[in-house]
């Protein structure tokens, strides 16, 4: 059986603030588009609620980096270290261009 890795806490508290912060957007705010009117439920919660669809994105890049270090402890077959390297080489080439 294999060992399992061990968790990484900062991960799981961004996880929950992640989950949270779409929580948040979903039940305190209201856009003005939203078929039940406009506006917002809780007024002084509003500049941090419109926020919470970044939640999302968040949970997607944990989730992308969890994969990427699961990946990396297994022991590579051909398919997987050509993935990584693309991967890799798709991140470099992200972070010089910004």
């Amino acid at each position: 059986m294999a060992k399992t890795a061990e968790r990484l806490p900062g991960l799981d508290a961004l996880r929950l603030f992640a989950a949270l912060a779409v929580v948040a957007y979903h039940g305190l705010f209201r856009g003005p588009h939203a078929p039940w009117g406009g506006g917002v439920r809780f007024p002084g919660l509003e500049d941090f609620a419109v926020y919470g669809c970044l939640g999302v994105d968040l949970f997607f890049i944990i989730s992308g980096f969890a994969i990427a270090v699961t990946l990396r402890r297994r022991p590579p077959g051909p398919a997987l270290g050509v993935a990584i390297g693309r991967v890799e080489g798709h991140m470099r080439d992200s972070a010089h261009q910004r």
